[in-house]
């Protein structure tokens, strides 16, 4: 993979930045950078189309009809998958999900032109981040939630130079997902460059924080939002970070019972791939703390 060449000196520099922090993930020695706070916040019971969200049962297409058809549905928020051709283009991609393009060989071993002539599933019509952001351009009440595959400063300062490209405002509709406490720095520095992000979140599934650490973190750098996995949930820790003011979302999670059931236990929203409609009643929200 060739990173793009108008990165590079910014990618120096928010490497840099990204190794501030004290060594296993500690705040570095004149204090973490802290910012906040940020427009977004998820409304409750909030859904975040994984991977653009699902279609006709397929998962992870990342593609335009994924888009256009959760978009139809009313989703507004949409995580999507980032990585690297060989040209340096960033595209909406799955890194291991090559097969399913029917290609022999690694996305950052794959030119641009031959993943845009392929395919997902044989049905499903890939996007750059470029195509994708222009068509958020077009949709004002819709936000980006980034999952890089790749380079994490290298794939942040990508989609921002595009954001900026087409329209400086999509900046504020971008969501990044960061996966340790020292790439917090990387997006503080971003945000100091080119104004704040929607919000950000600090996703845990590479981190090897445990709960104490990630509620450190979350405090000391203002942290707004925690993602955890089904199998990284515990009621106590979303409720540590409550009581800090951080809202707690689950991944990925498909069934309406145990959607449910996580937001009565304090989560705020979950990333799912196939979305339904709440009744009248809207959805449900925390159980109440026993007096």
């Amino acid at each position: 993979m060739r990173a793009p060449r108008h990165l590079l000196p910014a990618a120096v520099l928010l490497l840099a930045l990204g190794c501030t922090g004290a060594p296993g993930g500690g705040p570095a020695a004149s204090g973490p950078r802290a910012l906040g706070p940020h427009a977004l916040r998820f409304p409750q019971g909030a859904f975040l189309a994984h991977a653009l969200g699902g279609i006709d049962g397929h998962t992870y297409t990342n593609s335009v009809e994924a888009l256009e058809h959760n978009l139809a549905l009313g989703a507004r928020f949409f995580e999507v998958d980032l990585s690297f051709t060989a040209d340096g283009d960033l595209v909406c991609f799955h890194t291991g999900h090559e097969k399913h393009m029917g290609l022999a060989q690694d996305i950052t071993e794959t030119t641009t032109a031959e993943f845009l002539s392929r395919r997902y599933d044989g049905r499903y019509t890939p996007m750059t981040a470029e195509d994708l952001l222009r068509r958020m351009a077009a949709e004002p009440r819709a936000y980006i939630v980034t999952d890089t595959k790749h380079d994490f400063a290298l794939s942040l300062g990508e989609v921002v130079r595009l954001a900026e490209s087409i329209d400086p405002a999509l900046v504020g509709r971008i969501v990044p997902q960061f996966y340790t406490a020292e790439q917090w720095e990387v997006v503080a520095g971003l945000e100091a460059e080119h104004g704040p992000f929607a919000t950000v979140i600090f996703t845990l599934y590479r981190t090897r924080l445990d709960d104490d650490g990630v509620v450190e973190a979350a405090r000391t750098r203002r942290i707004p939002v925690v993602t955890m996995s089904t199998k990284r949930f515990n009621p106590h820790l979303v409720s540590r970070l409550a009581a800090l003011g951080v809202d707690s979302l689950v991944h990925t999670v498909n069934d309406r019972e145990q959607v449910e059931s996580y937001l009565r236990q304090g989560v705020r929203g979950l990333y799912i791939d196939f979305l339904f409609p709440w009744g009248p009643e809207g959805p449900p929200g925390p159980e109440p703390e026993a007096p």
